[in-house]
């Protein structure tokens, strides 16, 4: 699954699922996460059940929380191979400024707890 340009990364996990008439184990990775469009440039990340196809939520995005995305990854990126320690605490407050904002708009947009916060 990519957001922001980057592959999501999500640990490999076993879950089970817990639909009454399935209670399955399956692998859950980074490519079990899938996404629709649920109208006004939102998307829901979701996985599935290999064995009953129930659907699980994860989070809702949309464009300017994959935007801070990139930024945060971008500013991750710069700390790590900016030598010079001034710029480094620059980067490292714009890191910070995007992540409180990301996590803002995660919860304005799905409630105060999201999985990708």
């Amino acid at each position: 699954m990519v957001v922001g340009g980057k592959k999501l990364n999500i640990p490999k996990s076993t879950s089970i699922c817990d639909e009454e008439s399935c209670k399955k184990e399956f692998i859950l990775e980074s490519g079990s996460i899938q996404r629709r469009g649920v109208g006004n440039g939102i998307q829901q990340l979701y996985f599935v059940c290999p064995h009953c196809n129930r659907e699980y939520p994860v989070t809702k995005i949309n464009k300017s929380i994959e935007a801070l995305r990139a930024k945060i990854d971008y500013y991750s990126d710069r700390i790590a191979k900016t030598k010079d320690q001034n710029k480094k605490t620059q980067f490292l407050q714009r890191l910070n400024e995007a992540k409180a904002e990301k996590k803002r708009q995660m919860e304005e947009l799905n409630g105060a707890k999201s999985a990708l916060n």
